[in-house]
């Protein structure tokens, strides 16, 4: 019986077979990398929508910050006046109770600036855009002077509170300083006032909290 098929054919059918077999692999290649490229494109697109989402909510928050320091500006410009958010001058104070003696010609003050307490300021739960961390800073002033009268104690407190800065007063005492004395016809220092006193600053930009090392 004859060969259907001559070496020939069988030569030419085998490279048909191998050209149809290297057109599947490329064919396969180009679905496989457009299949990459796609999935490159589709976390590309959600990483920039993400971006946007991003982009927007900072803007949202942009706006935000901004309108609530237009809202407040004016009330930190009073503060800023006041010297409330800067930081304490001890030695400011005490020349401040110098210039007040010297005004109402009192007798000498005793001063004794205690040490400062930091608070950190907690703002309301319910609030949706709260700024930055802020602490309060407090400290205790004592003061004590000598009095002719009860006027030169009240002359001392409305000259302090009258000045920039926050102090809040705690309490007051005024005593005579000799009891059994009945004659006040000479000028003198009949009476004795302690006063204690909250000294309040605010600082605006603490300094990060130190993390524990381990």
């Amino acid at each position: 019986m004859k060969d259907l098929f001559s070496k020939g054919d069988i030569l030419s059918l085998k490279w048909k077979i191998l050209l149809v077999l290297v057109c599947l692999l490329v064919a396969g290649s180009i679905f496989y990398l457009a299949g990459l490229m796609n999935s490159d494109m589709a976390n590309g697109l959600r990483n920039a929508q993400s971006e946007l989402q991003n982009a927007r909510t900072n803007i949202d928050q942009i706006a935000e910050e901004e309108a609530t320091i237009i809202e407040y500006i004016g009330r930190y410009q009073e503060l800023a006046a006041d010297g409330i958010v800067d930081p304490e001058d001890r030695l400011q104070l005490l020349e401040l109770f110098a210039e007040i003696r010297r005004e109402h010609d009192l007798f000498p003050i005793r001063v004794s600036i205690e040490e400062q307490s930091t608070i950190n300021l907690v703002y309301d739960p319910y609030e949706t855009a709260p700024g930055g961390p802020i602490n309060v800073n407090v400290t205790n002033v004592s003061m004590g002077l000598p009095l002719l009268h009860e006027g030169d104690l009240i002359s001392l407190l409305d000259s302090l509170l009258d000045t920039t800065g926050l102090y809040v007063l705690k309490e007051c005492s005024v005593s005579l300083r000799n009891p059994s004395q009945t004659n006040f016809i000479v000028l003198g220092q009949y009476q004795e006032a302690e006063c204690d006193l909250l000294w309040f600053t605010f600082d605006v930009d603490p300094p990060l909290p130190v993390q524990p090392f381990f």
